[in-house]
């Protein structure tokens, strides 16, 4: 009797390690570059591919779960996440509507910071002794434009402090601009442009201190999927965190070339 159900046990243990090491997961992300987290245009994935999917993939491979990545349209991308026709998307920070239709990882009832796969952090650059001053809500001493990327949410943010903001294609039109007195200041994602401002050597620019914004960014899942394979999901969570900070830095060099032309 004790081995029947040792075997049982086993055999059960078995082939939930299988099923756990054969799940598929249908991830949608878009179809606009965001590098370096992002690479290429269209519904092809680019060769590197970006950040978030060498990250997501490397974490995937390490959790036993088989990922295929999906390109579409920004809206499509939640519309197929709502419907079950994508298991996962990327990148999202939280909002309550998206938290309807969607899962992220969470902790004591809050999403849980230290298993996204992104930090975005929006900086300030200005120029050296530029009396341009931010004190969290609102610029003092701001005469001219600002600048910012184009179709990015933090464009519409300073919009709508009435500011006159100038959108750019590249990050590094925001860097030429200023260096050259075009604009006053731009927002940009600190991560990148302190990079960019390293490799280009703008002693001219710097960051200011207090930052203008700053959000996490997950994979979240369909509610229906992660209920069905909650585990197998956690699980992925728990290895983006792990390895998010290490792998990120090792990736950077590997997207300079990419940085320099954005």
């Amino acid at each position: 009797m004790k081995r029947a159900i040792l075997s049982i046990v086993l055999l059960l243990f078995m082939g939930f390690s299988a099923n756990a090491a054969d799940l598929t997961v249908n991830v949608a992300t878009g179809d606009i570059a965001n590098v370096p987290r992002l690479l290429g245009e269209g519904p092809t994935l680019h060769e590197p591919p970006g950040i978030q999917i060498d990250l997501l993939m490397k974490a995937a491979k390490q959790a036993g779960i088989n990922v295929i990545i999906t390109r579409l349209p920004s809206k499509r991308v939640l519309d197929n996440l709502e419907k079950g026709q994508s298991d996962a998307a990327l990148i999202f920070s939280y909002s309550e509507d998206r938290a309807k239709f969607a899962d992220y990882p969470m902790k004591d009832g809050k999403p849980d910071s230290a298993r996204k796969i992104y930090n975005v952090g929006y900086a300030i650059y200005t120029k050296k002794n530029s009396p341009l001053k931010w004190d969290g809500k609102q610029f003092l001493n701001l005469k001219g434009p600002i600048g910012s990327m184009m179709g990015w949410s933090v464009s519409e943010e300073l919009s709508k402090m009435g500011l006159k903001v100038e959108e750019v294609k590249t990050h590094k039109q925001n860097l030429e601009k200023l260096n050259l007195g075009r604009i006053e200041a731009f927002v940009g994602p600190e991560e990148v442009i302190d990079h960019l401002i390293t490799i280009n050597d703008y002693k001219n620019i710097e960051k200011m201190q207090k930052s203008f914004s700053e959000k996490p960014y997950f994979v979240i899942f369909n509610k229906k999927f992660k209920d069905n394979n909650s585990a197998i999901v956690e699980k992925l969570w728990d290895k983006i965190g792990n390895i998010r900070d290490k792998t990120i830095k090792e990736l950077m060099p590997k997207y300079e070339k990419y940085l320099e032309e954005n």
